[in-house]
C-alpha cells in the first residue's frame, strides 16, 4: 500500500490535516484516490493541481512521484449524483462543475483529465478566499479583501477601533477612533434626532477595524486601499442597515476642527478647518473607549 503526505496544506483546504499519511491506490501510472478526514473520496493527480495549488504533496518513501507545489482535486469518484441541496468534493461544486468532474474521472487521467479537472475546479469553493485572513479580537478569521457580512463583529470592531490612536499617533494625547466614532454618532444624534443616522456615523469608520486607520495623504493615493474600503463599508452598511450620506461625511470632517484645535499643536493648515462640531474630546482610554462604543451601538439600535 502507497500513502501520500501532504507536507504543507493550503487554507482554503478542508478535511486535509498536513504531515498525515493517506493510503493512496492508484488508477492509472498519473492519478489515485485518497480517502479524506471527512470520509470523501478524492482524485490525487500531480500535473494539475490547480485547487490545492500551493500544497506539497509526496509519496512516502517515495519523494518522485508527487509533484512539489501541487495538491489534490476534489474530483468525486463515485457515479451517484449530489443531492441537489448538497455541493460535494473539498469546497463544494455546482451541478454543471459536477458534470465537468465526473467527466474528468471517465476520460481516465492524462492531459484532457487535467484541463477538465482545472476547469471544473477553478471557481468552486465558496472557502477560496482572496487574499488571507487576520485574526480578530474575539478570535474569528476575517478576510479584509473578500468580507462577508457573517463574519463581521461589533465586538471586534469596538475593541480594534478603542486601540487605534487617529492621526497615525501624532497628538498630544491617545484619541482613539473609537471615541471619534462615538463623539459624530451622539453629535448627529442631538442635531437630527435619527438613530439609524446616528448609528451610520458611529461605524462610519468600521471598516478600519479589518484595513486600519490610515492618514488621508497616504490613504488619497492608494486606490487600491479605497476600493477594498469601499467593498468592506458597503457590507457594514448591508448588515446594519445604514447609510453613510452627506450629514455623516460633513460631521466626520467638521470634527477635524475640534479635534486638531484640543489635541494637535499649532500649524498654520489649521486655519482650513474653522467650522467645528462643537465637541469636547474626552481622551477615553482604549477600555473606557470600547464601553462607550458598544453603549452607542445598543443606544442607537444597533444588532449584532
Amino acid at each position: 500500500m502507497e500513502y501520500v503526505i501532504a507536507d504543507t496544506v493550503p487554507e482554503t483546504c478542508l478535511h486535509i490535516t498536513a504531515g498525515k499519511e493517506y493510503a493512496f491506490q492508484r488508477t492509472t501510472m498519473e492519478i489515485g484516490v485518497i480517502t479524506i478526514d471527512n470520509g470523501c473520496d478524492i482524485l490525487i493527480r500531480p500535473a494539475a493541481c490547480a485547487f490545492l495549488a500551493g500544497g506539497a504533496w509526496r509519496v512516502a518513501n517515495d519523494n518522485n512521484i508527487m509533484v512539489p507545489g501541487m495538491g489534490a482535486h476534489g474530483v468525486p469518484v463515485a457515479n451517484e449524483s449530489p443531492a441537489p441541496d448538497v455541493r460535494p468534493g473539498l469546497g463544494g461544486m455546482t451541478g454543471d462543475q459536477w458534470e465537468s468532474a465526473q467527466l474528468a474521472r471517465r476520460v481516465g487521467g492524462g492531459i484532457l483529465a487535467g484541463l477538465y479537472a482545472r476547469n471544473a475546479l477553478d471557481d468552486v469553493s465558496p472557502t477560496r478566499r482572496k487574499g488571507d485572513f487576520v485574526q480578530t479580537f474575539t478570535g474569528r478569521k476575517f478576510w479584509p479583501l473578500d468580507p462577508r457580512a457573517d463574519e463581521l463583529n461589533i465586538v471586534d470592531i469596538a475593541h480594534s477601533l478603542s486601540m487605534q490612536c487617529r492621526y497615525a499617533g501624532h497628538c498630544e494625547r491617545f484619541y482613539s477612533v473609537a471615541e471619534h466614532c462615538v463623539l459624530i454618532a451622539r453629535h448627529l444624534s442631538c442635531k437630527h434626532g435619527s438613530k439609524r443616522m446616528a448609528l451610520s456615523g458611529l461605524l462610519h469608520d468600521a471598516s478600519e477595524a479589518y484595513l486600519v486607520d490610515l492618514p488621508r495623504p497616504v490613504k488619497n493615493n492608494m486606490p487600491d486601499y479605497r476600493r477594498y474600503e469601499d467593498a468592506l463599508l458597503a457590507v457594514i452598511a448591508d448588515k446594519y442597515g445604514l447609510t453613510f450620506d452627506s450629514y455623516v461625511h460633513e460631521a466626520d470632517s467638521c470634527i477635524m476642527a475640534d479635534e486638531i484645535e484640543q489635541n494637535m499643536r499649532p500649524m498654520d493648515w489649521h486655519e482650513d478647518h474653522i467650522a467645528p462640531l462643537g465637541v469636547t474630546l474626552r481622551f477615553w482610554s482604549p477600555a473606557e473607549a470600547e464601553r462607550e462604543f458598544l453603549i452607542a451601538f445598543r443606544e442607537f439600535g444597533g444588532l449584532s
